[in-house]
């Protein structure tokens, strides 16, 4: 039973690695990639008054009270969670949300502001 599951598991991996054409994602890679390198500079940053609104209330809320109240809860529940479980990953995820969250609207902020991406 053990001999013919593993032939049946063999056939299936390489039918399943037969189907995917290698040649086609690499030339569709390559040419989302060449038209990204020809394409304008975008001035998002800096231009679109019809977005500034919506930008205002995004960056209000994320270096505000709500941003703030987020970043804890986040470290909150996963150090809680992280110690409940006995599972140091989930404390050191929640720390790290809890960093990110803080200084998270910030550093999108400058790197948006310093650069034409």
């Amino acid at each position: 039973m053990i001999r013919t599951f593993a032939a049946f598991v063999r056939r299936s991996t390489r039918t399943v690695v037969s189907r995917f054409n290698t040649s086609a994602h690499t030339a569709a890679a390559l040419g989302i990639t060449g038209l990204v390198l020809v394409a304008e500079p975008a001035m998002a940053a800096t231009t679109g008054t019809a977005f500034q609104p919506f930008y205002t209330f995004i960056d209000q809320a994320a270096t505000g009270y709500l941003g703030r109240g987020i970043a804890i809860t986040g470290g909150v529940v996963g150090l809680g969670t992280g110690a409940a479980l006995g599972k140091p990953i989930l404390a050191a995820i929640g720390i790290v949300l809890a960093i990110f969250g803080a200084l998270g609207p910030t550093i999108a902020d400058s790197i948006f502001n310093t650069a034409v991406v």
